[in-house]
């Protein structure tokens, strides 16, 4: 069965635009309101001497294995450099002394040939906390019917709760986009060479190389937070940036709140009505007999 995935929500205008622009809002990491979301550990000089050579020999090696190979070949161009042109940038790169020296030379040469300009790692590291930041985080979690969730984020439960299904192929069954957050006090670190960045390619244009949804040590920053949240149960939709998306997945219920005016309650059902939602299903919280619990029970349309 498929996990059903609720965004608590207050009966505001930005809930209505919800319905309206069929579309969720994705604010960036550093406009959340724990102090500690994304932070990380300083990057250590030995890892970021690690990664920067690693990708150095990355862009070089391949070129000179690229022109060798093209004239033992015959080939008479290398990436639209005449092969004798090409050759005497070899001899050129061979003698550059040390990595920074050879990888600016790798650089320039496929600016010349192709128009291409090749990013630079350090371009990243050295930004790294402020690009993850600048992530955008859709936060929802598992539990529909907790009463702190509802006072904290339900608008002390007159507000509604949206239930989103991770059916196939939606983001929330993708599993870079959709994390589950683990709750530790630990600052998370880069402290391996588990460092994967993705590169789009642009050929003629300018690169850019961004930091892998796969990386285990990214996955780490974006889903930490303190035991003290642990109570939320949350998982969190991602993308690079904040901003409106599509549904991460398909709006399959709605729950109001226990204090949810009836006014407010029509108000979503007939969104749903008139967009043709009939799939999505009604339900409110009660408060149980005899007992300081919330249930979950279905909603009497009969308004």
């Amino acid at each position: 069965m498929n996990k059903i995935l609720y965004k608590y929500r207050s009966d505001n205008e930005n809930t209505e635009k919800i319905f309206k622009n069929k579309k969720v809002w994705l604010p960036s990491a550093q406009t959340l309101n724990d102090v500690f979301e994304c932070e990380m550990q300083p990057i250590r000089e030995s890892f970021y001497k690690k990664v920067l050579e690693f990708n150095q020999q990355s862009k070089i090696v391949p070129i000179i294995i690229g022109i060798q190979r093209a004239t033992r070949s015959g080939q008479k161009h290398f990436m639209g450099c005449p092969i004798k042109e090409a050759n005497r940038f070899l001899d050129k790169l061979i003698l550059a002394g040390n990595l920074d020296n050879a990888e600016k030379m790798v650089r320039d040469f496929v600016f010349k040939t192709t128009g291409t300009k090749l990013t630079d790692i350090r371009n990243l590291l050295d930004n790294l906390q402020s690009k993850i930041k600048r992530t955008g985080i859709f936060s929802l979690t598992e539990d529909c019917d907790n009463e702190l969730m509802w006072a904290h984020y339900g608008d002390s439960s007159k507000g509604l709760a949206l239930g989103f299904e991770s059916a196939d192929g939606s983001k929330l069954l993708n599993s870079k986009r959709c994390i589950k957050v683990e709750y530790s006090n630990e600052m998370p670190d880069f402290s391996d060479m588990n460092f994967m960045v993705e590169m789009d390619m642009n050929f003629g244009g300018i690169n850019k190389t961004k930091l892998s949804f796969d990386d285990p040590t990214f996955r780490r920053i974006i889903s930490n937070k303190t035991l003290n949240w642990d109570y939320e149960k949350e998982w969190r939709y991602v993308e690079e940036e904040s901003g409106e998306y599509d549904f991460p997945g398909p709006l399959v219920e709605i729950v109001f709140g226990c204090r949810c005016q009836p006014e407010v309650r029509q108000k979503y059902i007939n969104y749903v009505r008139e967009i043709g939602w009939n799939n999505v299903k009604f339900f409110e919280i009660k408060l149980a007999a005899n007992v300081k619990k919330m249930e979950k029970i279905p909603l009497n349309e009969s308004l």
